[in-house]
Order: structure tokens, then C-alpha cells, then sequence
């Protein structure tokens, strides 16, 4: 029987060392070919690589951890060789930081650690992950990354509340909705952002030990409130068009690119008295600046009072005043005589006397 050093392990050059170990060593064989010769005889060229790669399969489980060689990089990941079977590594699962181009980081040939996430045993198909494997992409960022620096980023990832942008491979910070504009008060940052798109952020804090970040967008841009407190003073009229309407009141745009906010409270004027706010998105008023506070970047508006639109007022109930009956004199003179003529009168006499 001959066995080939290249069928000897999954090794295609096995070293010395591994060679002279073997010597005396028993093991398991398969015929890989017989082979004839001029003089008549035969020759066996055995592999292990066979029943290797079966005991491989059938010790394998989730959760284990191996170690191999880049087989192929694709353009959604790399396959790994490793103890004679191949997984594939998503690009998901790569790394921690997000990687659009594997061939950018990875090359054939190359070590890498990965983890067993997911076996298909009658598919042959084995999923692996090494993102546990390449450290922590924070560490050193409180230095690198000062609050008040303003870095360069990437938007990866938009949601309700803001947007993640990263600032450094594996390092991504959240700018929130309210840091996006010093006037306007977007809902969603994707009404002006885009996943992928590069922006200018500054750092307002960042901390390798929770790896969180915070940004802010609007603090890239000079702030325009005091400007805008010249131009708007209490009580300046000025036309809005409503943007939004909410239960606590309406939020209304000014000047083309300054968002305001008129609070229930100041919309007497126009709900006559109904508890519904007589407003919706995209209507046009007149309104009044009721405060402006340049510090807190807060603009207060009111509806201008017309005469169609008179302040609702309360209905008032008085006591209804009845008049008393007229109280008569007890001192008058007045007497039934003062009924008869003076013809009855003289009969009366008469009859008295």
C-alpha cells in the first residue's frame, strides 16, 4: 500500500515532524486506485482523507470553534477550508464594522477564526461567523474621537428615532431626529438623509467602554437663532402653513425653513369653543409670535384673532331679578265712600237719619 503525504492529513505539505510521528502508527486506509505494472505486480494507493473528512462531519456541532484557511472570496462572503469541509462566512457575519467589498479586506490563502453558527448536514452546508474573533473596534476611541471633533461618516442604518452613521469601521454613532436642523423639526431623518450617504457629524460623546456615540449634525452648520430672533419679535405677524397636528397643539413653518410651535392653549381663537383643533397639515394662517427663546432654540406661536374668528366666550348666567309687590300705605285716607257718587252718598244719609 502507498499512501501520498498529500492524502495523509487535509494537509496538501505536511511537515517532517508530522510525518515521522506517524511512523508505526495505526490507522484506517481507503483504496483511492490500484495501479499495474510491466512486471505484473500491483500497487494500492490508499488516502485518509476520506475517513477523515466523515469523522470530521460527524463531530462537528454548532457552537464550535474552528480554524482554517480563505478557499474562494465571494461578493457575499468568503469559504473557509478547514479539517477537509467548507463553510461559508456571510458578509453579515465578517465582522463587527460593516464591509461592502470582501476582497477588500480578505485574500485567498488567508488564517481566519471562525465560529459554527449553523450546520445542514444532507446539504453539506455549514454557515460560520468570525466576528467574535477580531476585538473590540472601540478600543481607543475616547481618544481618537474627542467631543467637539467633527469627523466624516457614512449612514448605515435609518430608524423612527434618528440615524446611525459610522465614524470608523465597527464604530457607528446615533445622530438623533432633534440634531439633524437648529430650525427645522423633521419626523424622520430619511427626509434628508440616505443610507450611504457621507456627512459631516460632530462628536457630542462617545464612550469605548458602553460603545455608544452620539452626533449631531446641526452643530456642523452656525446656529441661526439669534438671527432669527431679530427678524421674528413677540408679537410680529407673520403667514405659516401647517406642517403637523397633534393633541397638544399644531406644528407650523415660517419663513420657508423655520418650524414653530403653537401650542392648544394659545388656539382659543380659532377652536370656538369645540375641543377638535379646526387645523390640518398643509392649511395657511396668520400667525402671531407669541415668545421666541433664541437659548432654547424654541419658537411660540398663536393664531392672529379676526373678526370671523372671535374669541370664544363663556356663556354668563345672572340671577333673574323679579319685581316685589308695591307695598301700600297704612296712613291713606282712602275709604269706600270715595267709591259712591255724591246721588248715593245723600240717599245713605237719608236713610241714616
Amino acid at each position: 500500500l502507498f499512501l501520498p503525504t498529500s492524502h495523509y492529513t487535509f494537509k496538501r505539505n505536511p511537515t517532517e515532524e508530522e510525518l515521522q510521528n506517524a511512523v508505526g502508527e495505526k490507522f484506517n486506509v481507503y483504496i483511492h486506485e490500484i495501479q499495474e505494472f510491466d512486471e505484473g505486480k500491483k500497487a494500492a494507493i490508499v488516502s485518509r482523507k476520506k475517513i477523515l473528512v466523515q469523522e470530521a462531519w460527524e463531530k462537528l456541532q454548532v457552537g464550535d470553534i474552528v480554524e482554517g484557511r480563505v478557499a474562494t472570496v465571494l461578493q457575499f462572503g468568503v469559504l473557509v477550508d478547514f479539517n477537509g469541509l467548507e463553510g461559508l462566512i456571510h458578509i453579515s457575519q465578517l465582522s463587527k464594522a460593516h464591509i461592502d467589498v470582501p476582497s477588500k479586506y480578505y485574500k485567498k490563502g488567508q488564517e481566519i477564526k471562525a465560529r459554527v453558527l449553523e450546520i445542514v448536514r444532507e446539504k453539506k452546508k455549514i454557515s460560520l461567523s468570525s466576528k467574535e474573533f477580531e476585538g473590540s473596534l472601540w478600543k481607543g476611541v475616547d481618544e481618537e474621537f474627542k467631543p467637539g471633533t467633527q469627523v466624516k461618516g457614512i449612514v448605515r442604518r435609518i430608524t423612527e428615532f434618528g440615524a446611525y452613521v459610522e465614524i470608523k469601521p465597527g464604530v457607528d454613532g446615533l445622530l438623533r431626529n432633534s440634531e439633524l436642523s437648529w430650525t427645522k423639526r423633521y419626523k424622520n431623518a430619511s427626509e434628508i438623509l440616505q443610507i450611504g450617504q457621507e456627512i459631516l457629524v460632530e462628536i457630542l460623546s462617545i464612550s469605548e467602554e458602553k460603545e455608544t456615540a452620539a452626533l449631531s449634525l446641526r452643530k456642523t452648520l452656525p446656529n441661526p437663532w439669534n438671527e432669527i430672533a431679530e427678524k421674528l419679535k413677540v408679537n410680529t405677524e407673520i403667514q405659516g402653513k401647517v406642517l403637523q397636528v397633534m393633541p397638544q397643539g399644531a406644528l407650523i413653518n415660517v419663513m420657508e425653513d423655520v418650524d414653530g410651535f403653537m401650542p392648544r392653549s394659545k388656539m382659543r381663537p380659532i377652536m370656538k369653543g369645540k375641543n377638535r383643533i379646526p387645523l390640518k397639515s398643509g392649511d395657511e394662517l396668520t400667525v402671531i409670535v407669541a415668545d421666541i427663546n433664541p437659548e432654547t432654540n424654541t419658537l411660540i406661536l398663536a393664531p392672529k384673532e379676526s373678526d370671523e374668528a372671535p374669541v370664544a366666550k363663556k356663556p354668563t348666567y345672572e340671577k333673574r331679578q323679579f319685581d316685589k309687590p308695591k307695598e301700600t300705605n297704612s296712613s291713606s285716607t282712602f275709604s269706600l265712600g270715595d267709591m259712591l257718587s255724591d246721588s248715593e252718598k245723600a240717599k245713605l244719609t237719608g236713610m241714616n237719619s
